[in-house]
């Protein structure tokens, strides 16, 4: 079996170099590897060992740069569209929890005006509906 990045590393054979690294708290960065004489295992330029969590990914050389560049522009996902995209959702979600409350308040006047299986019932199956859906888009307890 292979071992991962975050297993050759943490047994000193991770080869040197410069690698996408996922510390304790989640943040992900890229650091590079030295080697320290008497080591079990090789140091990080920068980062403390202790606080990283998993070894990602080897950085590409340039040349492998060059080669994502190359890719259509659909498979690359730089960090300021994902900034968008995360405010966009939050966005999103703000304005799902508006609009969820409304429903909830329009159920309630319609349950005094409505007759047994009517509209207000109609409305509160959407809530329900609505409300098995997570932040992400995805239903719950499925």
């Amino acid at each position: 079996m292979t071992k991962t990045l975050t297993e050759q590393w943490k047994d000193g054979e991770l080869t040197g170099g410069l690698y996408y690294i996922k510390l304790k708290d989640g943040r992900i960065f890229t650091d590079s590897t030295r080697y320290e004489p008497g080591e079990k295992m090789y140091r990080w330029e920068i980062t403390d060992y202790h606080y990283v969590a998993e070894v990602l990914e080897s950085v590409p050389s340039f040349n492998g740069y060059k080669e994502l560049l190359r890719l259509p522009a659909k498979y690359i996902m730089l960090e300021a569209d994902n900034k968008a995209l995360h405010t966009t959702n939050n966005k999103i979600c703000k304005e799902n929890k508006r609009l969820r409350k409304q429903l909830e308040v329009a159920i309630r006047g319609l349950k005094e005006i409505d007759s047994p299986g009517g509209v207000a019932s109609m409305a509160y199956r959407v809530l329900l509906e609505i409300n098995s859906i997570d932040e992400n888009g995805i239903r719950r307890g499925s």
